[in-house]
């Protein structure tokens, strides 16, 4: 069973999908991803607010996402991929600073 998920948006070539970074369920992957990061690496950042989002469909979703966080009062930018499995698991599988 194959599940295509468009949220105001255009498949591409590629398979990948833009999403719209207010989208809910992209806002959501975006804090899972900051509130893991934190939890992993015992910092203390928090969400500011998405970017830039994209999805594609492999054996689940993954998503591709870039987002502002805070550190203190210092605000960067962030890039991480979150991936849900075909049973509905989200997992951080990448998170780095964007420099």
């Amino acid at each position: 069973m194959t599940v295509f998920l468009l949220l105001d948006s255009k498949i591409l070539d590629n398979g990948i999908t833009p999403l719209d970074p207010n989208n809910p369920e992209v806002v959501a992957n975006a804090k899972f991803a900051v509130e893991k990061h934190n939890e992993d690496k015992k910092e203390h950042l928090v969400f500011v607010k998405v970017v830039r989002a994209e999805s594609k469909s492999i054996a689940g979703i993954t998503y591709n996402l870039i987002f502002a966080a805070k550190n203190g009062s210092a605000q960067n930018l962030y890039h991480a991929f979150v991936v849900i499995d075909y049973v509905g698991q989200k997992q951080l599988f990448s998170f780095d600073r964007v420099m």
